[in-house]
């Protein structure tokens, strides 16, 4: 029945519908069942607590929530699905969330070290093969980045200052597997 009710209630909004659950089994299981109803349909997940040396800690949660709110200001999100623990904690401010964004279009003009040192103020680490999110490798004149915006790495071939191509691509063959313009 809740299925069908919160199903009901999105085709009424033109917003995405936030549903607050109890914990976040409950909040999985209703991820799958509205997935059937909607293509983009996301569980927004508690920032885990460290107490260990910041270097142990593993940020794929924070990149996972840096991820949905990316797809929340790009209207990607139909359905938002959280515990209120969750959507009470912290974030990235919104100025601080547009001012660290970085668009790259074909043709457009970026010098590669700049790039490299903007990346790097983002919280970007640098590395010598992408293995994850929030990294990125530069090699010559080819720079890929794994934004947690993304579910792959995108990779940039530049020509001097010029972004010549771009396009999604696998991390574990590491071949194109779409191009893209932006």
């Amino acid at each position: 029945f809740k299925t069908a009710f919160c199903a009901s209630l999105k085709d009424e909004l033109l917003n995405p519908l936030l549903i607050l659950v109890h914990d976040e089994k409950q909040a999985r299981i209703l991820k799958d069942t509205l997935s059937s109803f909607y293509n983009n349909v996301f569980v927004y997940p508690s920032r885990e607590f460290v107490f260990d040396p910041i270097s142990s800690y593993s940020k794929e949660i924070e990149q996972e929530r840096i991820n949905i709110i990316s797809r929340l200001k790009k209207n990607e999100c139909d359905i938002l699905i959280s515990v209120p623990d969750a959507i009470m904690q912290y974030t990235v401010p919104d100025d601080s969330f547009i001012n660290f964004s970085i668009e790259l279009n074909i043709g457009s003009k970026k010098n590669i070290s700049e790039l490299a040192s903007d990346l790097v103020q983002m919280g970007y680490k640098r590395c010598d093969i992408l293995e994850g999110s929030g990294q990125f490798c530069i090699r010559g004149s080819i720079v890929d980045i794994f934004s947690p915006a993304y579910d792959k790495p995108c990779r940039f071939d530049f020509f001097d200052d010029e972004i010549d191509s771009m396009g999604f691509f696998d991390i574990v063959d590491q071949r194109r597997t779409e191009n893209v313009e932006s």
